[in-house]
C-alpha cells in the first residue's frame, strides 16, 4: 500500500530525505496548482521520489468554480499532459461532476483522453451506480474512488465496494483518505492526502501512540497557545505521554518541541507530520500481509 503525499514542497521533500533517506516518500501534484514546487518535482528532483502522480485539479475547481473556471480545464489538462504525462507513474481523469448523475461527463472526458492515446485513470463518484460495473468490464486495471464517497461510507460499505474490485484484479486508489481503519483492513492499493499540511498549518503534529488501546493511536497535539478549541484535546503543554513523543521525536528525526516552537516550527512541524504518514503506511502494510492482500 502506498501513500502519496499532496502538495509537497521542495524544502520539505529535500529535508525529509536527508533525515530520511531509505524511507519511502511520495508524492501527488495536481494541475489545478501549478508552481515552482510542482515544477522542480517533476524536474529536478524526481529522483528523490519513490513515486509521483498527478491529478487534474478538479478538486480544486469543484471548490470554487468561479475563480478556477478559466484555469483548469479539460483542454487545457490535456495539453499539460502531452508535455508531462510521461514524468508521473499514473494520472487521473479530468472528472469535473462529482454529482451522483455526473457519469456521463466524467466518462465522456475519460473517453476523450483516452482517444488521444492516454490512459488516465478513471475516478468513481457513485459506487452504486454503473461506474465499478463499467471500468471492471473495461479491463481497467486502477481506478479511483472520489473522496466524497469515501468521507461518509462505512467500513462494511467500503469493504463491499473495494472487494468487488480487488476479487476482479482492479488495484483502488483511494483520494483524500488516509484513515488507518478505511486502509489497513481493506486491499486498498494506494492513497493520497493534504493532512500532513494543514495539521501543520493549523498547529498540530500528528503521533502514532502506541500507548493507546485497540486500533485508534493517533494523537493530534496542538502546540500553538490559541487554537480553536475544538482543536485541544490534547496541548502540548499538558500532554499525558509527551516524555514518549520527545524521545520518538528525536530519535525518529533529531527534533526537540522547542525545534517544533521556533523560527523553523513550520518545516519541522511538515517532517513530523510526513514522518507520521510514513511509518502509517508500514503498519498498514503489515496489517495487509497479515490479511492476505497482494499487489502485483
Amino acid at each position: 500500500m502506498k501513500i502519496y503525499h499532496s502538495d509537497l514542497t521542495t524544502d520539505v521533500v529535500l529535508k525529509y530525505k536527508q533525515l530520511q533517506p531509505d524511507k519511502p516518500l511520495r508524492a501527488l501534484i495536481s494541475f489545478g496548482r501549478r508552481d515552482r514546487h510542482h515544477r522542480d518535482l517533476m524536474l529536478k528532483y524526481r529522483g528523490l521520489l519513490d513515486g509521483l502522480i498527478m491529478d487534474s485539479g478538479t478538486f480544486t475547481l469543484n471548490q470554487n468554480r468561479r475563480k478556477y473556471r478559466d484555469i483548469i480545464t479539460f483542454k487545457g489538462y490535456r495539453s499539460y499532459l502531452n508535455l508531462f504525462a510521461k514524468k508521473v507513474d499514473f494520472y487521473f481523469n479530468f472528472d469535473s461532476d462529482f454529482s451522483k448523475t455526473g457519469f456521463t461527463t466524467n466518462y465522456g472526458y475519460q473517453l476523450d483522453l483516452e482517444r488521444v492515446g492516454f490512459r488516465p485513470v478513471p475516478v468513481i463518484h457513485d459506487c452504486y451506480g454503473p461506474e465499478i460495473k463499467t471500468y471492471i468490464n473495461r479491463g481497467h486495471k486502477l481506478v479511483a474512488i472520489g473522496s466524497g464517497e469515501l468521507k461518509h461510507a462505512g467500513l462494511d460499505d467500503l469493504r463491499h465496494i473495494v472487494d468487488a474490485l480487488y476479487r476482479n484484479g482492479v488495484k483502488v486508489h483511494f483520494l483524500g483518505c488516509t484513515k488507518y481503519e478505511k486502509l489497513a483492513y481493506l486491499p486498498v492499493y494506494s492513497a493520497d492526502s493534504t493532512t500532513w499540511n494543514w495539521a501543520g498549518a493549523s498547529g498540530r503534529i500528528l503521533y502514532w501512540n502506541p500507548n493507546r488501546i485497540g486500533y485508534k493511536k493517533l494523537d493530534k497535539i496542538v502546540l500553538d497557545d490559541k487554537p480553536p478549541r475544538r482543536l485541544t484535546k490534547y496541548h502540548i503543554r499538558n500532554y499525558m505521554f509527551r516524555d514518549q513523543l520527545e524521545n520518538y521525536l528525536y530519535q525518529e528525526l533529531g527534533l526537540s518541541i522547542d525545534d517544533l516552537l521556533g523560527e523553523n516550527r513550520h518545516l519541522n512541524r511538515a517532517l513530523v507530520n510526513i514522518h507520521y504518514f510514513v511509518l502509517l503506511e508500514e503498519l498498514i502494510n503489515r496489517k495487509h500481509r497479515e490479511q492476505g492482500f497482494l499487489f502485483e
